[in-house]
């Protein structure tokens, strides 16, 4: 009994997480954050410099094409949202076992 009390307590602790407004924007920041240092990166690998015209170019062509890649995998899910591979995730989840 003891054990199921401490089982539930733990899993209200960790829903709440979820449901904390300061949580939810501090890991939305940390999303935002990590999305534009990528998209800092990769304008630098291709030798655009901070500053320039190429680097603006570049980094409204890389969160356009984000965008873009997003919308077809969230349309990919919404036509078959129980078939994982439809939205690209079988790259991450690895070859289909029948």
């Amino acid at each position: 009994m003891m054990r199921l009390a401490i089982l539930l307590m733990t899993c209200a602790a960790i829903a709440g997480c979820g449901l904390n407004p300061e949580y939810r924007a501090r890991q939305q920041a940390a999303a935002t954050a990590k999305v534009d240092a990528q998209d800092d990166a990769a304008c630098r690998r291709y030798g655009a410099v901070p500053g320039t015209d190429a680097y603006i170019n570049c980094r409204v062509q890389v969160s356009s094409t984000r965008e873009v890649t997003n919308a077809q995998y969230g349309a990919a899910y919404m036509a078959n949202p129980n078939n994982a591979y439809n939205t690209g995730l079988a790259m991450v989840m690895g070859p289909r076992i029948r």
